[in-house]
């Protein structure tokens, strides 16, 4: 009896050697895939945003160049059709492609960022019309006042406009430019390149450097209608605090017409007075 349970143990034993042998050579058979490496990167928990980043690094790389030839091209472009004019034709076709690049910037900025022109929540709407109307009085009354000072550069005035081909129509020129010509270049300088600047700096930098940008375009106007230092001088400060104030009332009003109505107010006394000088050759 004895005998008999002990053999009956050794069984069991053996039964259970091979048992765990068996489970040991099966398990040195399968291969068990590393586990990946732990990381703490949202990209690597989530795949879209390291797509979504590159596609906001392309987006920012052609916004760059946007801003980069909206800033730099307009310079030129004045230079040929108003300061140096060696030929009417040149001058026209300099004109002509800076109406277009007027256009065409603000078009692919829109194409680029969906950015409306009225975005709601905006405030100071009613201030931008009724600075626009006092602006547009006190201009009018300094120029009115400066008018004898004015009269000696309407001869260079007259040529530069002449060389264009815009003194023989000249109010509808001036009819262009305070309504349709004004409202180019808040898409322009205020949509456009003030919109972007803001995307991709503070918002202080984006009124500067887009302010200087539209005062280093109308610097070449100047150039081209008085040779008097001074006026030059006096239009450049005003043109820099006019471009740094409709960006302001931009970012506030949140509405490129308002802004656009205000810059046509500031353009009406302006032309009238041109229209007196010129009006005399």
């Amino acid at each position: 009896m004895v005998i008999t349970a002990r053999r009956g143990e050794v069984a069991e034993w053996l039964k259970a050697q091979l048992s765990k042998s068996c489970s040991m050579e099966t398990y040195s058979r399968v291969r068990i895939p590393p586990s990946p490496p732990e990381t703490d990167s949202p990209q690597a928990r989530n795949p879209t945003t390291s797509a979504t980043i590159i596609i906001m690094k392309i987006t920012n790389k052609k916004l760059i160049t946007l801003l980069i030839v909206g800033l730099v091209l307009p310079i030129p472009l004045q230079v040929f059709s108003h300061v140096v004019q060696s030929s009417a034709l040149v001058s026209q076709i300099a004109y002509v492609i800076s109406k277009i690049l007027f256009v065409a910037v603000p078009l692919v900025f829109w194409l680029m960022t969906r950015e409306p022109l009225m975005i709601p929540g905006g405030t100071k709407k009613r201030f931008a019309i009724a600075s626009g109307v006092i602006f547009s009085l006190i201009i009018f009354s300094i120029l009115q006042l400066g008018i004898n000072f004015i009269r000696p550069h309407g001869i260079s005035i007259y040529e530069t406009l002449s060389a264009l081909g815009l003194t023989k129509n000249f109010l509808l020129y001036s009819s262009f430019i305070i309504i349709v010509n004004s409202f180019l270049e808040e898409m322009y300088w205020r949509y456009s390149i003030f919109g972007g600047l803001k995307q991709i700096t503070t918002n202080l930098a984006a009124m500067v450097i887009s302010s200087l940008g539209f005062t280093a375009m109308h610097i070449m106007y100047f150039i081209g209608l008085f040779e008097s230092v001074p006026a030059i001088v006096v239009l450049t400060i005003f043109t820099f605090a006019f471009g740094v104030f409709w960006a302001w009332l931009y970012e506030k009003t949140r509405s490129i017409p308002h802004v656009w109505i205000n810059h046509m107010l500031v353009n009406i006394p302006i032309f009238y007075i041109e229209y007196l000088i010129i009006s005399n050759f």
